[in-house]
């Protein structure tokens, strides 16, 4: 007994076609989405770019500020440190505080180098 199709169609490829209409509208979705997908990456890396160079800018900021404040501090230091060593704080220093004095003309001995 010979069989009878119902759907002569499925033979002739109509499912092929649809699977082949199902592919292409999937490929177009990838398509769409790899465009969709760039576009805000490229977005996201620019503000992420200008994110950055204002953080940097703020930090340059920050580093002159205290580069200038040390600066400052330094010369005051060195402002410092010359007053402190001038002789006649030295002197004034050992006088008053320490109650030292000047030695007398019998304790001072000079000594000469030889061969000159």
């Amino acid at each position: 007994m010979a069989k009878t199709l119902s759907n002569p169609g499925i033979l002739l490829g109509e499912n092929i076609a649809l699977r082949q209409e199902g592919v292409k509208v999937l490929r177009r979705f990838f398509i769409y989405f790899t465009i969709v997908l760039v576009f805000f990456s490229g977005i996201f890396f620019l503000a992420w770019q200008q994110i950055y160079i204002m953080k940097m800018t703020y930090e340059i900021h920050q580093l002159r500020r205290s580069l200038k404040e040390l600066s400052f501090k330094n010369i005051k230091l060195k402002f410092e440190i010359s007053s402190l060593s001038s002789l006649s704080r030295v002197e004034k220093e050992a006088t008053e505080s320490l109650n030292l004095r000047p030695p007398a003309f019998d304790q001072v001995k000079i000594i000469e180098e030889k061969g000159k």
